[in-house]
């Protein structure tokens, strides 16, 4: 595992704060991303499913979520996250309370994580000690 290389970033000014004191906040650098194609490498190689399996299966995962939403469906997975359909107006994203059915839509996708997986996520991120200021 690679150094989370890491910057600081002054936030926007919002007439600062109380004691005139500058915020930050840190942006990870240089972060790479890791797509469908290596997941599948990565999964193949800790069980006993093959290359073709595990991309067959994160696909129809897709796909069985993507229906489930539009059915107004919530979806957990266990341990991991929750998706939930939003909707709003289709003109101005906004809602007077005067729409109908034909101007509501698909505003966006929320995605929770579960508490448990932030927790384990934490403690991999710290147990690795691999944060360092670039």
């Amino acid at each position: 595992m690679e150094n989370i290389e890491f910057d600081f970033f002054r936030n926007p000014s919002k007439a600062e704060t109380d004691n005139n004191e500058t915020s930050f906040h840190v942006r990870i650098r240089g972060c790479q991303v890791v797509d469908l194609k290596e997941l599948t490498k990565r999964i193949h190689k800790s069980c006993s499913m093959t290359p073709s399996d595990v991309h067959g299966v994160l696909m129809a995962l897709k796909e069985e979520i993507s229906n489930s939403l539009a059915q107004g469906q919530k979806v957990n997975i266990d341990g991991l996250c929750q998706f939930r359909l939003i909707l709003g107006a289709k003109d101005s994203g906004k809602c007077s309370g005067k729409e109908n059915g034909r101007s509501i839509g698909f505003k966006k996708i929320r995605i929770s994580p579960y508490k448990e997986f932030c927790e384990e996520t934490k403690i991999n991120v710290e147990s690795s000690g691999k944060c360092k200021i670039s």
